[in-house]
């Protein structure tokens, strides 16, 4: 079975210049490519790693809801690197 990222990765090869997402902005619909999300993902992969995040290592993803989330997200599920794991944060119960 493909992973989320593996089936992304698969999109983004078959139609690169196809709109991944949008986002409605106060100027307009800003709109991102499947390569430029990959893209960004894979930026955020190479920083993780620079910066001496190893495989396995659990991070949490804080930022606005908008395409960096996204690419954060995609990157925590690369299959290959591993390079950091998404941990939804945790929510005490009373």
């Amino acid at each position: 079975m493909l992973s989320f990222y593996s089936r992304f990765a698969e999109c983004a090869e078959r139609f690169p210049d196809g709109i991944a997402i949008e986002m409605q902005r106060n100027s307009g619909l800003e709109s991102f490519s499947y390569s430029e999300l990959r893209q960004m993902a894979e930026t955020v992969g190479s920083w993780l790693a620079e910066n001496g995040f190893r495989p396995g290592t659990r991070c949490a993803i804080l930022a606005a809801n908008g395409p960096r989330w996204v690419a954060a997200y995609l990157e925590s599920s690369l299959p290959v690197a591993q390079r950091c794991r998404s941990t939804p944060p945790s929510v005490p119960t009373r």
